[in-house]
């Protein structure tokens, strides 16, 4: 692994484009931080969170998926968007949800229609009982 040392302002975090690399930084006292460059194929993070999907484990399901939209704008084309979507729905986290689906519909609202679908599926829902304390 190539390991590149720079020291940024940590307000300000680099961006850095490529479907194939994993950042990570670690940040010292000093307030510099190490960036760890490392390759990745984002095709077996794909075929890990759905295994993790399929066997009930969402919320590693969702960590990875989480991971590979850290610092796409565009979720990619909204697909992110939907899988994490689909991921809360199933742990029955129905707000949560219910924002993704229309993430995933804002990124690419013509590939991503069924998410019409979805949100209509998931209807109102009601935070009234959680405003008031009795949910």
């Amino acid at each position: 692994m190539q390991v590149v040392r720079r020291t940024w302002n940590v307000r300000y975090w680099p961006i850095v484009d490529a479907p194939t690399l994993s950042i990570s930084f670690r940040l010292s006292k000093r307030q510099g931080a190490e960036l760890r460059v490392e390759k990745l194929d984002f095709n077996r993070l794909e075929i890990a969170a759905k295994g993790y999907f399929e066997s009930g484990a969402f919320q590693k399901a969702l960590a990875i998926y989480f991971f590979m939209a850290d610092g796409d704008p565009s979720l990619d084309g909204g697909y992110l968007a939907e899988r994490i979507a689909t991921c809360y729905r199933a742990r029955g986290e129905l707000h949560a949800a219910k924002y993704w689906y229309g993430r995933a519909l804002e990124e690419n609202p013509v590939v991503r229609a069924s998410c019409v679908d979805r949100i209509r599926e998931l209807g109102d829902l009601d935070i009234t009982p959680l405003v008031n304390g009795t949910g």
